[in-house]
């Protein structure tokens, strides 16, 4: 028996008399599918995370499970027999919902047998018990019990709440590749989908927690007005929860063309910086309780989120001086040559400027912003820029992080501002 623990594969099945055993190596735990039969399960510690992780989703489908999946194993892929092995009857740890799909795809759910098993294993088990501290505690809003999550079919699926949870799972899968260098507890990633208003007045679509610091996320498919987006804005703002914090409004975009939604997020925009209640406009109010807004379609959501969390966990600061690190190809409207990158000449507004080489041999001085991909006061700060230094110089160059994918964002004054992409 010691010879088969040892051997170098995933699983081992043995069908005489009926009995069915999965040994893994490294397994730390096990689940009896059947005590009768003596069919039961070995899991390792990553995989008791991987569970926990799909618990807290409540319901999922197999593109969440591949993004949990290698994203805690750090592998490039979910092997089909290690999922489908999970997959049965009420007895089984997965089981597939029977009256919700989505398109094709089925809805699975941790079984509530095998849920109660997991949360008993993870209370044994310290290093993993330690990454739950971040939600359960006393009267915690997070916690597994506050939000039912104890396994068990769902009442309802709905396709707002699985769209979340696609784009918090890629968020998830995101962070962990882009810290090879963290382990599972280095990083402790949690998220949450809150129903319970117990104690929050306001109840975001998801939040995903990071070494304990929560990031806020709404997710709009385009069914509710304006002003009902700007009284979550508000509502937000004289919350206390959510003082110090980042709140990101994600604008579903569902077709190639992202144009018409697009418009609806700078309409948005719009609304937080202009439209005033009781003399207050959104902005206002979340500059008062230092909350940063933050609006993407979900064309390029998880990754503008995810640079957003490393750049405030992990001090990813760039090196902007860094001159062969700009793509000048990404620039807009533009052909001149690039001869240097520098600190200003004349200027200590700005932390650099491009030197270009114009048609007529010319040599212009454009200061370089850095900016946020998409900020809420992203148009107001463009309009100061404009207003301030248009006269001054022939244009100014904006610079996004590189790691966002261009969208069709249409920003004012469009003509004078070059874009960049660092």
């Amino acid at each position: 028996m010691q010879d088969i623990k040892n051997r170098d594969f995933t699983s081992l099945i043995s069908n005489k008399k009926n009995k069915i055993h999965y040994t893994q190596r490294n397994k730390i735990a096990s689940y009896f599918v059947s005590k009768k039969q003596n069919i039961s399960l070995s899991f390792s510690e990553e995989e008791l995370i991987i569970f926990y992780h799909l618990l807290r989703f409540g319901y999922f489908d197999k593109e969440i499970v591949d993004l949990i999946y290698t994203a805690v194993t750090r592998k490039s892929k979910t092997p089909n027999s290690w999922f489908y092995r999970l997959v049965g009857k009420v007895n089984h740890p997965i089981s597939a919902c029977s009256d919700a799909r989505s398109g094709k795809r089925k809805i699975y759910y941790l079984n509530k047998g095998f849920s109660t098993w997991l949360l008993t294993m993870i209370k044994g088990i310290d290093k993993i018990r330690l990454l739950t501290t971040t939600t359960e505690y006393d009267r915690s809003v997070y916690s597994i019990v506050s939000n039912n999550l104890l396994g068990g079919k769902p009442q309802t699926v709905n396709i707002h709440d699985l769209e979340t949870r696609r784009l918090v799972a890629k968020i998830l899968n995101k962070l962990f590749f882009k810290n090879q260098d963290k382990s599972v507890y280095d990083l402790n990633i949690q998220v949450v989908f809150p129903i319970s208003r117990v104690n929050l007045l306001m109840v975001p679509d998801a939040v995903v927690f990071v070494n304990d610091s929560p990031f806020f996320i709404e997710y709009d498919r385009a069914t509710e007005r304006q002003t009902i987006l700007l009284s979550k804005i508000f509502g937000y703002a004289e919350e206390p929860a959510f003082e110090n914090s980042s709140l990101f409004f994600v604008f579903e975009n569902s077709r190639k063309d992202n144009t018409q939604v697009s418009q609806r997020l700078m309409n948005f925009l719009e609304y937080v910086n202009e439209v005033e209640v009781e003399g207050v406009t959104g902005h206002d109010m979340l500059k008062r309780k230092n909350i940063s807004l933050f609006s993407q379609t979900t064309t390029n959501a998880s990754d503008v989120i995810v640079e957003i969390i490393q750049e405030r966990m992990f001090s990813n600061h760039k090196d902007w001086c860094d001159c062969e690190a700009y793509d000048f190809s990404e620039f807009q409207k533009i052909d001149y040559l690039v001869k240097e990158i520098s600190e200003p000449l004349d200027d200590d507004k700005f932390q650099l400027s491009a030197v270009v080489e114009t048609d007529s041999w010319e040599l212009k001085e454009y200061p370089m912003v850095t900016m946020t991909y998409i900020k809420s006061d992203l148009i107001p700060h463009l309009t100061s820029l404009y207003e301030e230094f248009s006269i001054e110089y022939e244009h100014m160059i904006i610079v996004f992080p590189k790691e966002v994918l261009p969208e069709k964002i249409k920003l004012p004054f469009d003509d004078y501002f070059l874009i960049v992409y660092r």
